[in-house]
């Protein structure tokens, strides 16, 4: 019988934004400007994507995580040598961006109430990569769900992102239990899907929109298909 059963956060639990800027990022760029940063707004969106993009290329590939605090720095050095940014303003400009692109974050009707029934039968964990913690611990208590589980991982506390191996055995770990105990269910078939394999784990693709037609492993296209899936498992 599997003991725990761990779980994805963005895509998986709630939904993210479609777009990168929620609000077009004018408050972010209007701080900037504040601050006597000049730059054309269009310029700053761009700019500001393209850094993020580069970052997130190289960390998919090393699967070292970065905090979205580096990424401000870089994109501030990489626009405006000449100038020194201060902590202060680094934070304000990511915590600016990162509430406005969270407003557009929505918790899944059916997530509660799934998430409620399985702490009945098993340990729960929660593994995310983000580039900044508060975005899980907030949301999380927005929803209520904070308490519910027992151990939450993020990647940018550990410092390694899914789909390393090191991600999951380290919340098995924490669990206290081992991988081939672990169910693991996300909605990305090489972060999660893939990564919790590679660690040992069983896992589960949830698929809301089929958007993944050619994919032959375990799925599901909503989380209330979880308890019925997990079925097989009890005694």
């Amino acid at each position: 019988m599997k003991k725990a059963l761990i779980s994805d956060f963005f895509g998986t639990l709630v939904s993210t934004p479609d777009s990168l800027f929620v609000g077009e990022g004018r408050r972010t760029w209007q701080l900037l400007k504040e601050y006597g940063y000049d730059i054309e707004f269009e310029v700053f969106k761009r700019n500001w994507e393209d850094c993020l993009i580069r970052m997130e290329e190289v960390s998919n590939v090393n699967c070292v995580e970065f905090h979205f605090f580096n990424f401000v720095r870089t994109f501030l050095n990489e626009n405006f040598p000449s100038k020194s940014s201060t902590f202060r303003l680094v934070k304000l400009l990511a915590e600016t961006f990162l509430w406005d692109w969270n407003r557009g974050v929505k918790l899944f009707d059916e997530s509660t109430q799934v998430i409620h029934q399985l702490t009945t039968d098993y340990r729960l964990g929660l593994i995310s990569n983000t580039h900044y913690p508060d975005l899980i611990y907030r949301n999380l208590a927005k929803a209520r769900l904070n308490s519910t589980f027992d151990v939450i991982v993020t990647s940018v506390e550990f410092g390694i992102k899914k789909p390393d191996p090191r991600i999951f055995e380290h919340a098995a770990s924490l669990l206290g239990v081992k991988t081939r105990d672990c169910i693991y269910i996300g909605d990305d078939p090489r972060e999660d899907y893939e990564g919790a394999i590679g660690a040992g784990m069983e896992a589960l693709l949830i698929d809301r929109d089929g958007r993944y037609y050619d994919f032959t492993g375990n799925r599901i296209s909503r989380l209330t298909e979880l308890i019925s899936w997990l079925a097989k498992y009890r005694p």
